[in-house]
């Protein structure tokens, strides 16, 4: 499938979203961004999804194992080693090195799995949402999957209320955040990559950022109402508001890289930032993958160097974790170039 640039954009904001929130720990903008971010991703995921190209069941888990987890388990890996170096080079207390690295089987964000790299329960999650949903997209009627992918978030708010979070907090694979977040990939699935949608923004760009503007001013409202949710760690709060919290963020962050799309090609500033915004979508996964090791340095360096106090390796003040942002993006972004280079030459080798 050809890219498209609205959605490349929408997963760059996503990302940047994502960045921010593990550098600012608490305030208006961590519980603003973690009211949405998530749910955006598994929104486009199944924006994406075609059930007419995916015919044979096996094939379809043969490639999302290959595109998902196999990047996923390398991940793992490569960060469990610079956590342990990292960990024991600076004197932190750590009982156990090799637990976590034991835990990428597990993939869960919940409990203290993954502490050397949190942000990966993200992807075996998405794989069991892609596979709960295979059998589901093929459904001739929209509208009987959306039932069906309601009636499994349904499922999952069931165990939440019946066996607590202790009990949910233990499923691998983040299962139960993977039905909750069903809802989120059936919707983005129905919609589909609308050019009409897109035209009509382009068409309308006043009334569309208009749009855009009632719609964060929701989502800010909610924020300041109900606080952060955390699917990782199965916090979902109020699991109705969560969800239409969680499609306030997609619908308005899907009109509003819209309308940066129309900068594209406008030789401008505005196109520049537009298209680094782009590109970071572009390579969500590897960023995904990289921030959170990433940041905890650059936050940990900045502590030291400034006398900061920190809280698991993030900040409180806006001012420091600007800083702190700024400095984990132009690193992360050399990086993820570098890997993006040898992943290019690898491929042509083939």
């Amino acid at each position: 499938m050809n890219r498209v640039d609205w959605i490349d954009i929408a997963k760059g904001l996503g990302m940047l979203a994502v960045i921010w929130g593990h550098i600012c720990c608490v305030g208006w903008s961590n519980d603003l961004v973690y009211s949405f971010h998530i749910p955006l991703f598994f929104f486009l995921s199944g924006l994406v999804f075609n059930e007419k190209k995916h015919n044979d069941f096996g094939q379809f888990l043969k490639n999302r194992a290959r595109r998902l987890l196999l990047p996923y388990f390398i991940y793992s890996v490569i960060t469990w080693l610079f956590w342990a170096l990292f960990t024991h080079y600076t004197g932190k207390p750590c009982n156990d090195y090799f637990s976590p690295l034991l835990q990428t089987f597990i993939a869960q964000g919940s409990g203290g799995y993954l502490v050397h790299n949190v942000s990966l329960w993200f992807i075996p999650c998405l794989f069991c949402v892609e596979l709960i949903f295979y059998p589901i997209g093929k459904c001739e009627s929209k509208w009987l999957r959306l039932f069906l992918c309601l009636a499994i978030a349904g499922v999952g708010m069931i165990l939440e209320h019946t066996y607590g979070t202790a009990y949910l907090n233990i499923m691998p694979w983040n299962l139960d955040s993977a039905f909750m977040a069903m809802p989120f990939y059936c919707i983005g699935n129905m919609i589909g990559i609308s050019h009409t949608m897109y035209n009509n923004v382009q068409k309308s760009k006043m009334l569309s950022a208009g749009i855009v503007s009632v719609l964060t001013i929701l989502l800010l409202w909610s924020a300041v109402n109900w606080g952060a949710i955390s699917m990782g760690h199965s916090n979902f709060g109020n699991e109705y508001i969560f969800h239409i919290r969680g499609l306030i963020g997609c619908f308005s962050t899907v009109v509003f890289s819209m309308l940066l799309a129309g900068f594209l090609h406008s030789n401008s500033i505005i196109d520049t930032i537009v298209r680094y915004v782009k590109w970071i979508g572009k390579y969500s996964f590897d960023f995904m993958a990289t921030n959170n090791p990433l940041k905890g340095i650059v936050c940990t360096v900045i502590a030291v160097l400034f006398h900061i106090k920190t809280t698991n390796a993030s900040f409180h003040e806006i001012s420091n974790s600007f800083f702190a942002f700024a400095i984990t993006m132009i690193i992360d972004s050399v990086l993820v170039l570098m890997i993006s280079k040898v992943r290019s030459r690898e491929w042509n080798l083939k």
